[in-house]
């Protein structure tokens, strides 16, 4: 969670879905429960500070799989996280 994964590219929620889908052997719908499932684990163990700043990194649709309304789009870029 601390390391930046370095991307090439921003993945939309839904592609991110559609990646994992597979390798879950799972369906579209069964990936996005699992999905928010982990998501909103992690979320309990980190704690609402971290995860309001998570899904504001990320492409829109994120923040529904942390547990968390959709409401604005993210910033145009994302400060880093300090702990």
């Amino acid at each position: 969670m601390r390391a930046p994964i370095p991307v090439d590219r921003a993945v939309a929620a839904s592609a991110f879905v559609e990646a994992i889908a597979p390798n879950l052997n799972t369906t579209l719908a069964g990936a996005r429960w699992d999905a928010a499932c982990v998501l909103t684990a992690i979320a309990d163990l980190v704690g609402d500070r971290l995860t309001d700043h998570l899904p504001a990194c990320l492409p829109r649709g994120y923040a529904l799989l942390f547990g968390r309304a959709d409401l604005t789009p993210p910033p145009d870029s994302c400060r880093p996280w300090r702990l």
